[in-house]
């Protein structure tokens, strides 16, 4: 295992925190890019596949966590384990170019910023996006150790710490992370399922409503919003197909909402289920023991 970076007095050090899950795939490109940085940390979830044996052959600090079916507190978590003085947040599934990584070190070593708001290209399906709601894609993923909140929630972002100079890069391609996101629609929707599921409790937790209304609503607003308002019908069938599976997004996680309202957990259907099952099979047995009898 990688020890931490032991920094010279002065000069500021960088470490990457790469959240893992079975990457194997993408893993050795993302680790790749980002030969660069100080120390690598990779927060691995329980993978089953060569993701640890990949990254323990690049040197990189392993962090164990268990998977809770988004990465926030993942990402949390390797964010506290980091010895840099500041830190890269990268997925398994991205990497990181040399202009880019030249342009985090140079602002690293200056003291004019804390927080640095990186652009993205998004690669689905085949073809890098460039409009509906994946354009202009930006995140907080370069910053002094520190200076930012790790969100609880998923998909939520990193808050500011008071008095944190924040600056965005613009959106260029040699300043942007490349972000190879969906191979295809399956895996969008493996991955749909999985995040609407937290999406739901998380909602739920928070007391936010849900009805049949916004069952309704809520994925006609995000289609039109998405492929209409933000131009993603400039991505032809890719775009229309993004459109219509987050509108399918909204829809689910308001379904499951509703579902988890009226019914409660899965066990509690289960049980519910047995239930059903053991008068049926009671009903069967006194009409065995009539058949029997006559």
């Amino acid at each position: 295992m990688a020890e931490k970076p032991v920094p010279e007095a002065g000069k500021p050090t960088i470490s990457v925190v790469i959240n893992t899950l079975n990457e194997e795939a993408n893993l050795p490109w993302a680790l790749a890019s980002v030969r660069w940085a100080d120390e690598i940390v990779v927060v691995d979830m329980n993978s089953e596949d060569r993701t640890r044996e990949i990254a323990r052959e690049h040197r990189a600090r392993i962090i164990d966590h268990p998977p809770l079916g988004f990465v926030e507190p993942a990402r949390a978590a390797g964010i506290e384990a980091a010895g840099g003085t500041w830190v890269l947040i990268l997925d398994a599934d991205e990497m990181v170019p040399e202009t880019l990584a030249a342009t985090l070190l140079e602002m690293s070593s200056k003291d004019d910023v804390d927080v640095v708001e990186i652009p993205r290209i998004n690669y689905m399906f085949g073809a890098g996006i460039r409009h509906g709601g994946w354009r202009g894609d930006a995140a907080r993923r370069f910053f002094r150790k520190g200076r930012v909140t790790p969100p609880a929630r998923i998909h939520g972002t990193f808050e500011v710490a008071e008095g944190a100079r924040c600056v965005r890069l613009p959106p260029a391609p040699e300043t942007s992370l490349r972000h190879f996101n969906y191979v295809d629609l399956a895996e969008f929707v493996e991955r749909l399922n999985r995040y609407t599921n937290v999406e739901a409790e998380q909602a739920l937790g928070r007391e936010q409503p849900t009805s049949a209304l916004r069952l309704l609503y809520a994925p006609v607003r995000e289609f039109l919003h998405q492929f209409v308002g933000l131009g993603g019908w400039r991505d032809g069938q890719r775009g229309l197909h993004l459109a219509v599976m987050m509108a399918f997004y909204r829809a689910l996680t308001h379904a499951k909402m509703a579902e988890r309202v009226r019914e409660g957990d899965s066990q509690r259907v289960q049980s519910r289920y047995e239930e059903i099952k053991r008068r049926l099979i009671e009903g069967c047995e006194s009409q065995a023991r009539d058949h029997a009898a006559g």
